[in-house]
């Protein structure tokens, strides 16, 4: 099998994902456009602390320490793809503020 031919098969666009940076922590939103250097997302926000990992990826859902700061639907996020992490985010996409300490 070619691993390389497989992996350009694959895109993210016309998904929701949530992408891991070693920088500013998440981003979320949905992908409507990606290129080499970038991902480009919509209907997205910014997430500065998303919790207890585990919980929040296997539940969708802000847990009490979440930190979430959403984007204008219309804005346009190009999101470094470099040094970063993308999965698919199955859950519906978060669109609220949700400051430390409040429970959502």
């Amino acid at each position: 099998m070619d691993n390389q031919k497989d992996f350009k098969q694959f895109n993210f666009v016309g998904k929701n994902v949530i992408v891991m940076t070693g920088t500013t922590h998440y981003w979320m939103g949905k992908c409507v456009h990606e290129d080499i250097f970038h991902y480009y997302l919509t209907h997205s926000c910014w997430i500065a602390f998303v919790g207890r990992h585990n919980e929040v990826m296997n539940s969708g859902k802000m847990c009490r320490d979440t930190e979430c700061e959403p984007h204008p639907d219309d804005m346009v996020w190009a999101v470094p793809r470099q040094g970063t992490t993308i999965g698919i985010w199955n859950f519906p996409l978060w669109r609220t503020v949700n400051p430390k300490g409040n429970k959502s």
